[in-house]
Order: structure tokens, then C-alpha cells, then sequence
């Protein structure tokens, strides 16, 4: 608690320092994506790096999977919501119109609709243009907001601060953000951003390790979240619709089998 503004990337006091014992380097996460995409900020090695030596622990740092992609999955707030919720500790990137590359390390699960403040002291946020992180400065524990559907909170994703004055927060028309405060109260960070209110370029969510032991809250929100799944959050379900939008149909041949079976089941 308390540090702020650490460089990202390894203290060099260790290898200047002698030693009779040579101490291999951290492998680096593994990453989990489908074949045909690639990310537009773990792009090499070096990056990969610097992000995961700012992890609490090694158990951030072995697979790292992708959850949501703007450019795969559709610039939408609904669809980032179904795809990171209810998972592990995550890492947000955002780059604006702008050209600045920013985001955030988040250690507790993601909510939807819990407009209240929630995370851990692990959380930090972070700037691609002046290569630092910023952890929590212990002014208080504003690390994580996701908020969708009400009328007179903010509705969207956010890291730090307080609601209208984060560190950095997407709305959930996923179009446009904010970073607010200079410095911000929870991460001590400058804005973020090319400008306080941004356009929204790219938008990537990695999970950096799995849930452990559920808790009952964590068990009831997954159950619910599976439960509340619509036809467009499944991604076989979303292209196929989509591709029907453009002219091109898909077989419904197994769903008009089963309406076919209840009917006969009926006339019995």
C-alpha cells in the first residue's frame, strides 16, 4: 500500500549485484486465444513481460487467457459483460483514438449490475505512453465498478477514483470514456488518456488465473449468469444470427424437429 508510479520492468539491483548463483528468467504466461486473431497489445515478448512481472504473485503470471476483444467480439458493453464476469483476476487494455495505451490489473471478479466500488489492494492501473504502473495510494478502496441498467448511476466499466471521476471508465455505449483526477485518489495516476474524455479504439480483457474455491457468492453469480444466457452472448449463436442479417441463412432443422416431437407428445 502506499507505492505509486513503479516503472514497469525489473529492478536491476539483483543482477548487478554478485552472485555465485545464476538465476534463469520467469517464463513468460502462456496465452490462450483462438488461432485466427491476435492481440493488439501482447504483440511481443518484451510487453508480455513487462506486464507480468507487475503481478502480486507467479500464479498470475503462467496462462493468461483471452475473455473479450473488441475487434473479435464487437465493440459492446453487453457482450464484454457476459464474456468477463463472473471469471478470474483480469487485465483491461484500452487504447483510444488517440493513440494511448492504458488499463488496468483487476483482482476480484468481476460483477454486472453491483453499482458499488469492490476489488482488492493487489488492483492497479497502468500507461503504455510513460511506461508505469500505479498501485493503490490507501486513500480508499475504490478499485473496480461495472454497472449496467440504472438510471442514475454510472453504467459501465471503470478502475479508481469515484463514479464521474475514475482513473479511467468505458460507458456502456462502449464509444467514449473518462479519466479524471490528477492525480486520481485511489492509484495517485495522471490521466490516462490522449484527453480527459476519449473515443474508444480497442478494448481487450485477459483472465490471468482462474478461480480457486468459489465462495457462495461466486457460485450464485455464475449460476445466474448461465442461467440469464440470450442467444446473442453465445458466440456460435451471435455469428450465426449475424450471418443471417447478411443474407445468409443456417439450419434450424434440429429446432424444428423438437417443436415437431413436443406437438406429437401433446396429441397423446
Amino acid at each position: 500500500m502506499g507505492q505509486k508510479g513503479g516503472k514497469l520492468h525489473h529492478s536491476t539491483s539483483e543482477s548487478n549485484a554478485t552472485s555465485s548463483t545464476h538465476q534463469e528468467p520467469e517464463p513468460l504466461p502462456t496465452l490462450s486465444h483462438p488461432d485466427d486473431w491476435s492481440s493488439s497489445f501482447l504483440n511481443n515478448n518484451e510487453v508480455i513481460h513487462l506486464i507480468s512481472s507487475s503481478l502480486p504473485s507467479k500464479d498470475f503470471r503462467k496462462n493468461w487467457k483471452l475473455l473479450y476483444s473488441s475487434k473479435k467480439h464487437g465493440k459492446s458493453f453487453n457482450r464484454f459483460c457476459h464474456h468477463v464476469t463472473a471469471t478470474g483476476p483480469t487485465l483491461i487494455f484500452i487504447r483510444d483514438t488517440g493513440g494511448a495505451v492504458f488499463g488496468g490489473f483487476a483482482d476480484h471478479m468481476w460483477r454486472d449490475k453491483y453499482p458499488k466500488f469492490y476489488g482488492e489492494g493487489n488492483g492497479f492501473v497502468f500507461s503504455f505512453r510513460d511506461q508505469k504502473i500505479y498501485k493503490a495510494t490507501g486513500i480508499n478502496d475504490h478499485y473496480q465498478w461495472l454497472n449496467q441498467n440504472t438510471k442514475t448511476l454510472f453504467n459501465g466499466v471503470g478502475m479508481g477514483g469515484q463514479e464521474n471521476f475514475f482513473a479511467w471508465a468505458i460507458d456502456d455505449s462502449f464509444d467514449t470514456g473518462t479519466c479524471r483526477g490528477e492525480p486520481n485518489t485511489t492509484f495517485g495516476c495522471p490521466i490516462l488518456s490522449s484527453t480527459p474524455d476519449f473515443d474508444v479504439d480497442i478494448v481487450e480483457a485477459w483472465e490471468v488465473k482462474e478461480l480457486g474455491t468459489l465462495t457462495y457468492e461466486q457460485e450464485k453469480l455464475i449460476s445466474k449468469k448461465n442461467k440469464t444466457k440470450s442467444v446473442l452472448e453465445d458466440d456460435d449463436n451471435a455469428d450465426k444470427v449475424i450471418t443471417g442479417f447478411m443474407g445468409h441463412e443456417f439450419s434450424q432443422e434440429h429446432m424444428v424437429e423438437d417443436v415437431k416431437k413436443k406437438d406429437k407428445e401433446n396429441s397423446k
